[in-house]
């Protein structure tokens, strides 16, 4: 059981954080790991996982919420700098306000890894599913499907999320922007 105002480590803070969790002999069970600001976004994750120290089996429930996630992102950018994804997000970041995101992290026995994520940003309804053989795969490479479906009634909000510069004027019309990606 931890409580603190603010923690430190490897050179990030973490403030209003609250966690009870406990590990032994390679079972990790979360119970609740509140972050109350990191780099202005909070995060909540609850779950558990065996054979952490071998092949980890398990579910963990994130939650990401953020008015502004620009200086998330580029903590993420900058702690994993050869992300093409986090520095295409950290560009676009101002389509990214108002995020508010649950999502699953699943790794059953059979070592396939799905994340599944669901809410809201900028208006725009979230939805996507990310899977692969396993949890380096999904992570660093390797043979993996994701699928994203956004939907927002200003299409211009849509084609900022999708890296696009879009001129600043509301044209009135929604639309649905999915992406479906199998990497191999």
């Amino acid at each position: 059981r931890l409580k603190v105002d603010a923690l430190r480590a490897f050179g990030v803070t973490a403030e209003d954080v609250e966690a009870v969790a406990s590990y032994q002999a390679g079972q990790l069970s979360i119970e609740r790991l509140n972050l109350g600001d990191v780099a202005g976004s909070t995060l909540r994750v609850t779950g558990n996982l065996s054979d952490t120290e071998t092949k980890p089996v398990g579910q963990v429930q994130i939650g990401f919420s953020s008015a502004d996630p620009g200086p998330f992102l580029a903590l993420m950018r900058e702690r994993l700098p050869n992300s093409p994804l986090l520095e295409r997000l950290s560009n676009s970041a101002s389509w990214y306000e108002d995020s508010d995101l649950r999502g699953t992290l699943a790794v059953p026995a059979s070592g396939e890894v799905s994340l599944d994520v669901s809410g809201r940003i900028n208006g725009s309804a979230v939805s996507a599913k990310a899977t692969a053989a396993d949890i380096s795969a999904l992570l660093t490479g390797g043979q993996r499907r994701i699928e994203v479906q956004l939907e927002n009634e200003e299409a211009q909000i849509l084609l900022g999320q999708a890296g696009f510069d879009p001129l600043p004027w509301t044209v009135g019309e929604g639309g649905v922007l999915t992406l479906t990606l199998d990497a191999a």
